[in-house]
C-alpha cells in the first residue's frame, strides 16, 4: 500500500509503535527508500520527488510530529508489527481526530490484537515458507492463530528436512542449549555445512535485505542469512555464543544500536536475537534455540519466518519437538 501512496506523491510516514516492531519497520523504510529511488528515476524535472520518512521514537512524539506534518487533512501512516496496546490505541483514536482523511495500515502478528471499528484483514496465505517448515508450524497452531491456507502455487520443492541438535551427553553443560558451548560448536559445525554444500532448497530461496554487497548475487549461502532465536534475553556471555565463535563463526548479539544494520543484514555475520525484537523478519536459516522455555504461540510464530532451513537446538529431544 505504501508504494501505491508514493506513486500517488504523497508522504509516507512509518511509524515504531515498540521496540519489537523498531527493526520490521526500519527494513520497511529502506526497502521504501530504495523503491522511491526507482520511481524517481522515472520522473520529469516539474514533477515532485516521493518522500518517506521514520518515526523511530515513542508514541507520543509521533503523534506530535504527525499532527503537524498533516497537509490538507490528510495523512499515511503504516505501522508495522504493533501491539495493540492502550498506547497506540488511544494514537490511533488521537491521529483520527486530528486528521479526518486518516490513511492508516497497521500489521500485527497477533491476531486477537484488534482496534475496535477499524476495517481488518487477515492473511494466511504463506509466500515464502518452504512445505516442510509449514507442517512444523502447523504443530504449534494455537486458537488464537489462523491456519494456513493453501498457497494455490506449486512448489519447487518440499524443503531441506528439519535439523534437530540434542542438548545433553557427553561434553554437554548446563540446563539448557543457550548456556552449552558443546551445543554452540555443533550448531556452528551445522551451519558451516551448510555453506559448504549448499541444498537446492537454500539457492532457490531468497532472504529480503538492502545490503549493495556483490556478494549477495551469489548462490552460496551468507552468514547474514543466518538468524539464531531465542526466548528471552541474549549476551555475549551466552555458552552458545562462545562456542559458535570458537570454531569460527561470525556472530553477533542483536542490541539497541545494531538493530539497523540488523534488519537490512548489512554486515555479513550470524545475528542472535530475542525472538520478541525481530517479529516481521524473514531469513533462510532460522535457528530456534530452547524451544520448550517459549509459549506455543511463539514456537509456532517464529518457525513460519523460516524460507528455507529450521534448526531446532533443544534439551534431549523433549515431546513437542519430537
Amino acid at each position: 500500500m505504501a508504494i501505491e501512496w508514493l506513486r500517488c506523491g504523497h508522504y509516507v510516514y512509518i511509524v515504531t509503535s515498540c521496540r519489537e516492531s523498531r527493526a520490521a519497520c526500519i527494513l520497511l523504510y529502506h526497502l521504501l527508500l530504495q523503491k522511491m529511488k526507482m520511481l524517481n528515476l522515472q520522473l520529469t524535472p516539474r514533477e515532485t520527488p516521493r518522500q518517506v520518512y521514520l518515526l523511530d521514537y515513542d508514541l507520543e512524539k509521533a503523534y506530535m510530529h504527525l499532527s503537524k506534518a498533516a497537509k490538507e487533512k490528510s495523512l499515511f501512516v503504516i505501522a508495522d508489527e504493533v501491539e495493540f496496546e492502550l498506547s497506540f490505541r488511544t494514537f490511533c483514536n488521537k491521529l483520527l481526530l486530528r486528521v479526518p482523511d486518516l490513511h492508516l495500515w497497521a500489521a500485527s502478528c497477533f491476531p486477537a490484537n484488534r482496534l475496535a471499528g477499524w476495517q481488518i484483514s487477515t492473511l494466511t496465505r504463506p509466500l515464502r515458507i518452504p512445505p516442510v517448515v509449514i507442517r512444523e508450524a502447523k504443530k504449534f497452531e494455537v486458537p488464537s492463530a489462523m491456519a494456513y491456507k493453501p498457497r494455490e502455487v506449486p512448489d519447487h520443492t518440499d524443503g531441506p528436512p528439519v535439523k534437530r541438535l540434542c542438548h545433553g551427553g557427553k561434553g554437554h553443560e548446563g540446563d539448557r542449549p543457550s548456556k552449552c558451548i558443546t551445543c554452540g560448536k555443533e550448531l556452528g559445525s551445522f551451519l558451516r555445512s551448510l555453506r559448504d554444500v549448499l541444498p537446492a532448497e537454500l539457492v532457490t530461496s531468497s532472504t529480503t535485505t538492502t545490503s549493495t554487497n556483490s556478494d549477495i548475487s551469489s548462490p552460496c549461502l551468507q552468514w547474514r542469512d543466518i538468524l539464531v532465536l531465542h526466548s528471552s534475553r541474549v549476551s555475549e556471555k551466552m555458552g552458545v555464543m562462545m562456542g559458535l565463535r570458537e570454531i569460527g563463526i561470525p556472530v553477533q548479539v542483536l542490541e539497541e544500536d545494531n538493530i539497523e544494520d540488523m534488519a537490512t543484514s548489512c554486515s555479513d555475520v550470524v545475528w542472535v536475537a530475542e525472538a520478541n525484537y525481530v517479529c516481521g523478519l524473514e531469513r533462510k536459516v532460522i535457528v530456534w534455540l530452547d524451544p520448550h522455555k517459549s509459549g506455543y504461540f511463539f514456537r509456532f510464530y517464529f518457525r513460519s519466518i523460516c524460507t528455507s532451513q529450521l534448526v531446532v537446538v533443544s534439551p534431549d529431544t523433549p515431546a513437542d519437538e519430537e
